[in-house]
């Protein structure tokens, strides 16, 4: 068996340099190839200077220990990752670590040094990609600031302009000045889109500079015009506190009528029947009376006219005790 580097630093190397972490939660991937200068033998996999291979790294896509492909090129592998700014495996930021790549029968090759660090990077939050707006609605998502070009202060207060976007007239875009979130900086973006917004993708691209550092950088954010779904008459209409009446929006730019009240009741503004003499209060979400007889107040404890003194009362009741 040969040692790690018998290939020879001229023969079989496979490079190296900086690999870029970006974003919290980020997985770093990186692509090597077999160099033609390496044996054309199977099962390459790629190991800490004089460690064992690291997990889920073979060449050819194997799991370790069993690499059987031949000298695939192209093939993606992890190397390490970083979430919220706190590597969780693989080697420190910023540190410079030796890895060799040996075939399976542990011909390795010439070391070469990677280095795992943070690198610049905004992008739209993974959980709002694409940035979804119903037509006629507004839609809203988080564009993310990483990296050492806002290590200073986070993104607080930087500047955000959209610099072009492809969406239909009449609609609009709107981003807030950055702020802090944890160690990331946030910019929140806005869509508004009139009724008449064809269903599809579109796109805006987007500016941000940093407050201290001055450093810019730009974002393409995707977007996702849905269409708008009004709900069932039926469903607008129904109530199990109080019957509906009148005009009721079903959204989207339409209405439907609920019909009228019957007898002794009167179809107030909030488009519920309430008896005569009373009015729908959307804040007890029920009817309550116009006035109250004389003697009597209406009492917000619970909701009906009582005296004063009862209502008083029912004021300093504490679960079911009252004073």
């Amino acid at each position: 068996m040969s040692s790690p580097g018998a290939y020879g630093p001229a023969g079989c190397v496979f490079g190296g340099g900086t690999q870029c972490v970006t974003g919290w939660g980020a997985t770093v991937q990186s692509t090597y190839s077999v160099p033609s200068s390496c044996p054309a033998t199977t099962g390459w996999v790629m190991k800490p200077l004089g460690g064992a291979p690291l997990p889920n790294l073979c060449l050819d896509g194997s799991a370790p220990g069993a690499c059987s492909g031949t000298s695939a090129s192209g093939t993606s592998f992890v190397l390490g990752w970083q979430q919220e700014g706190i590597v969780q495996s693989g080697p420190a930021m910023g540190t410079q670590q030796f890895y060799v790549m040996c075939d399976a029968f542990n011909n390795c090759s010439a070391p070469f040094p990677v280095v795992m660090d943070s690198c610049d990077d905004l992008f739209l939050d993974a959980n709002d990609s694409p940035l979804q707006v119903v037509q006629g609605g507004i839609g809203q998502a988080n564009v993310i600031m990483v990296g050492p070009w806002i290590a200073n202060d986070h993104g607080v207060n930087a500047s955000a302009a959209v610099l072009s976007d492809n969406l239909p007239a009449g609609s609009s875009i709107s981003l807030s000045a950055g702020t802090a979130i944890g160690g990331q900086g946030v910019v929140q973006i806005d869509v508004a889109t009139p009724l008449s917004t064809p269903v599809g993708a579109y796109q805006a691209t987007i500016r941000v500079t940093d407050a201290v550092s001055g450093i810019s950088h730009t974002a393409v954010i995707p977007i996702q015009v849905i269409a708008c779904a009004p709900r069932p008459a039926a469903e607008v209409c129904a109530s199990s506190s109080a019957p509906t009446c009148g005009p009721h929006s079903l959204g989207c730019g339409l209405t439907t009528d609920c019909g009228e009240c019957a007898s002794g009741s009167t179809c107030t503004s909030s488009g519920v029947c309430c008896p005569n003499g009373s009015y729908y209060s959307t804040n007890y979400g029920t009817c309550l009376p116009t006035t109250c007889p004389p003697g009597t107040e209406f009492c917000d404890a619970t909701g009906t006219c009582l005296t004063p003194a009862v209502c008083s009362r029912h004021t300093r009741c504490t679960g079911t005790t009252c004073m």
